[in-house]
Parts: structure tokens; C-alpha cells; sequence
């Protein structure tokens, strides 16, 4: 029996992934039957003060990627049936006040792809020339992810932290290595790597290798990674090349002086301070300083707060999600907009909105409430 079009198209697009075709090819694909919808998705932002591409994407990282990237994630309207972009703004600058060098577009958090790529455009509009504004590529198909990474670069994003598809179980360091080469190649605009936990079914040290033939990639800028064993093999085979961060603020004192760690994140740093007092910017900067007497002070000051902090988002992240109603609670207490994101989410109970503001309260922060307009964000209550 004659195969149905779409089956076709499919088996073209496997042969495709299996040919490994250079970057250019794949983002002609994916501009093929993807242009218009890009368009709708952020026609009316296009074209206005674009973030320009440097000619030395390593060295403008070095000089410019440091500091510390907070989350942006989608906010809504009372009814949760379209984006809020009057509150995706208020975030934006908020993370402005607080010193933050990046934002990082959550948008795998209860979107559709359409709207998640809404968002990216959104904040990089209210974020062009204040904020580095970069978004999560973390998508149901390749073929999304393709079209994210070009349309970041095309709304004027500086990165994109680039994840795989759930259904990814690569059986190869191959298969790794060149949809990665691929994805990396399909735009000019930062990457920053994102390996998959269960990368760790092939040999680790095969996958170091591939992340060593990856980074030498033009505009490939840096790689999130925790900390281990894993982050301490890519550190001394391609440090020199790449920026690599792991999000934990219990180990950024030691892998700065170790690793040369520069940035952290992306996470939801709000929980260490406000724009007012803004802690954890301070003992970053404090770092890059080489004043390790400051940082270690407000380390310890801060520490507290951390370990509450980390017994939350631990047992969260172990379970391969986040609680983005606890980030978004973070964000809400220091003056963000706040509010739920859709369902099925996590929930945040009133005990632990109660720790949270204690845990303000302890270093010195008045929680900026009242609770009840946190379910529905700031701008709708």
C-alpha cells in the first residue's frame, strides 16, 4: 500500500536527522514550513533595535555572559486563556532592578509552542539593550526545536539554552553529536549546551568527547552542567572555550575559584534578595571581583535561606519538573507579577508561602504581598 504523505515527510526527516546535513540546511527545512507562523507569532516586535550578532561569540561571552540569569516565566490573563504581555514586560523589568545580567525565557512551562514563542519575543522586546534575553529550547520535536533556535535569533534573543525532546534515548554518542552540531549550527545566536540527564545511558566520557568536538563550534558560548564529576572531566577538556555554570548557589564561591565559573543560572534567584537589596547580584559581582572575603560573607549570611530553599526545589528537580508556582512566588514577594501557570502545575501550599516570607523577613526583606493577588498576578488583581 502506497505511504500517506505525512508518512513520507516523516521518513524524509529521519533519513534527514541520519545524513547529519549541515546547520544551514537544517534551518532552510525548518524556514520552509515554518515562516509564517513565525511571523504571526511576533510580526509587530520585528526589526526593532535587534540584538546584532558579534563577529567573536567566545569573546564577547567572556566579556559580557557573567553575572547572574533569573527565569522570565509566562504570566496570564484571569482566565488563563491567552498570554499576559503586559505582565511578561513587568517581569522583564524587574529583572532589570534586580541587577540581573540575563533572563532566561522559561518556555517549556505550560505553553503552547505558538505561545512559547510569543513569550520569547515579548521579553526580548522589553529586554533589548537592558538585559541579556535568551530562551529554554526544551520542545516535544525536533522540529520545534529547530524553529526555536531561529526564531530566538530573529526576535532578538543573545542565547538559547539548548535541551532535546523528552522522547530523545539516544543509543549513540553519534546521535548526540550531530543533532547537537545541527541544532547549534541552525542560527547565528548563542548556545549555551543543556545535556539530557540520561545522556549518562552512553559511556560519560564518550559524551565529553562530543561536547569537546561541540564547543569548538563558533557560537557555541557555554554549558549548563551541575555539579560532579561530569562538570570536572568538560571543565579540563574545554574550559578554555566554553563558560560552564552549574545553577547551585551552595558551590558558586568553589567553582568560580575552581572552574572559573563566571555566570549562574538560570534559576529563580529572587529567593536570595530583592531589588532593593539585592544580595546575590552583589555577592556574584563580589566574585568576579576577586573579593572572596565580601562573597564569603554573604554566603554565609545567605545561607539559611539557601538550605530552605534547596529542600524544596531538590525534592522538585529529582522529580524531573519544577514547582514554577514556588519560582513564580519568589518573583511575586520582590514585587513581579506572579501568579499560576496552567495546569497540570505543581502547587504551593501556605505553609510554604509562610517559610518563604520568613525566610525574607530573616535577612532583612518586607514581602511585598498581599497573597491574594499572587494566584492571579499582580496585574490582574
Amino acid at each position: 500500500m502506497e505511504s500517506r504523505p505525512e508518512q513520507r515527510k516523516s521518513s524524509r526527516r529521519r533519513e534527514f536527522l541520519k545524513k547529519g546535513l549541515g546547520g544551514g540546511a537544517a534551518a532552510g527545512m525548518v524556514a520552509l514550513g515554518l515562516t509564517k507562523q513565525t511571523r504571526a507569532d511576533g510580526d509587530d516586535l520585528y526589526g526593532k533595535r535587534p540584538f546584532c550578532p558579534p563577529a567573536n561569540w567566545k569573546e564577547w561571552a567572556r566579556k559580557n555572559f557573567k553575572g547572574v540569569e533569573n527565569e522570565t516565566m509566562p504570566s496570564f490573563n484571569p482566565d488563563f486563556t491567552r498570554l499576559s504581555e503586559r505582565a511578561i514586560r513587568h517581569d522583564v523589568r524587574m529583572a532589570v532592578r534586580h541587577g540581573f545580567n540575563s533572563t532566561l525565557c522559561a518556555a517549556e512551562s505550560g505553553l503552547s509552542f505558538r505561545e512559547a514563542r510569543r513569550l520569547t519575543a515579548v521579553a526580548a522586546h522589553e529586554g533589548m539593550g537592558k538585559i541579556h534575553v535568551g530562551s529554554s529550547v526544551v520542545f516535544d520535536s525536533f522540529d520545534q526545536c529547530f524553529a526555536m533556535v531561529s526564531h530566538a535569533k530573529i526576535v532578538g534573543c543573545t542565547h538559547v539554552l539548548l535541551g532535546y525532546p523528552p522522547s530523545f534515548n539516544p543509543k549513540s554518542v553519534t546521535e548526540i553529536h550531530d543533532i547537537t552540531s545541527q541544532l547549534c549550527k541552525t542560527a547565528d545566536i548563542g548556545i549555551v549546551l543543556y545535556p539530557k540527564f540520561d545522556f549518562m545511558n552512553v559511556n560519560p566520557l564518550d559524551v565529553v568527547d562530543a561536547l569537546d568536538d561541540i564547543a569548538d563550534i563558533p557560537n557555541v558560548i557555554g554549558a549548563k552542567i551541575f555539579d560532579g564529576p561530569f562538570l570536572d572531566q568538560c571543565f579540563r577538556r574545554f574550559g578554555d572555550r566554553l563558560l560552564l555554570s552549574s545553577p547551585n548557589p551552595f558551590t558558586i564561591i568553589k567553582n568560580a575559584g575552581e572552574y572559573r565559573q563566571q555566570w549562574i543560572g538560570a534559576g529563580p534567584y529572587e529567593v536570595f534578595q530583592s531589588p532593593n537589596r539585592p544580595y546575590f547580584v552583589t555577592m556574584m559581582n563580589s566574585i568576579l571581583q576577586g573579593n572572596f572575603g565580601k562573597a564569603s560573607g554573604i554566603f554565609e549570611m545567605l545561607q539559611p535561606v539557601m538550605e530552605s530553599f534547596m529542600s524544596r526545589h531538590g525534592v522538585a528537580a529529582m522529580l524531573g519538573t519544577y514547582n514554577w508556582p514556588e519560582h513564580k512566588y519568589y518573583q511575586f514577594l520582590s514585587g513581579a507579577n506572579g501568579g499560576y501557570t496552567r495546569q497540570p502545575v505543581m502547587k504551593i501550599s501556605k505553609e510554604t508561602m509562610d517559610t518563604i516570607k520568613k525566610d525574607y523577613l530573616s535577612i532583612g526583606i518586607e514581602p511585598i504581598g498581599p497573597d491574594d493577588h499572587f494566584y492571579l498576578g499582580r496585574v490582574n488583581s
